[in-house]
């Protein structure tokens, strides 16, 4: 409810809290889809990241919402954007690799995957890498499965 308050008044979407988080973060770690997308229509930026590297499409994978994912890629967030949590720099897909106690990980990484396929479909190059094990097995399974996002 603050957070609506104060976009109401003109606040800026993007100015980050004290400790560096920005508005698009905490919502995608703590509001429902509705708050992100009042940030997003705000100007918030998709891509902000906080002082680790992560971003709102991070957090959206590891609270296990397929449906923020959707609104984040939707408005453009980066795949490849980098966080360290201590295991080096990691990607949405490493993320969503080691967290195997998703209820929602394969409709994610099925998302993420055709996400990725339209991307390059429409000429953009897709840089993302992994080192985690396992995660060539996982994108092998999803790789040619052709739902909508």
């Amino acid at each position: 409810m603050v957070m609506r308050a104060l976009l109401a008044n003109g606040a800026n979407p993007n100015l980050s809290a004290e400790d560096g988080t920005p508005p698009i973060l905490i919502a995608a770690h703590e509001s429902d889809v509705d708050m992100l997308v009042e940030l997003l229509r705000a100007g918030a930026n998709p891509n902000a990241q906080d002082r680790k590297g992560m971003t709102a499409l991070m957090l959206a994978v590891l609270t296990d919402s397929p449906e923020k994912v959707r609104v984040l890629l939707r408005a453009g967030a980066d795949m490849d954007l980098t966080v360290d949590l201590g295991h080096g720099n990691q990607t949405v897909f490493d993320l969503i690799a080691r967290e195997r106690r998703l209820h929602n990980r394969e409709e994610i990484m099925d998302m993420l995957l055709t996400w990725e396929s339209r991307l390059q479909a429409a000429g953009q190059v897709v840089r993302h890498r992994t080192g985690v094990p396992g995660m060539e097995g996982i994108l092998r399974k999803y790789m040619f499965r052709n739902k909508r996002v």
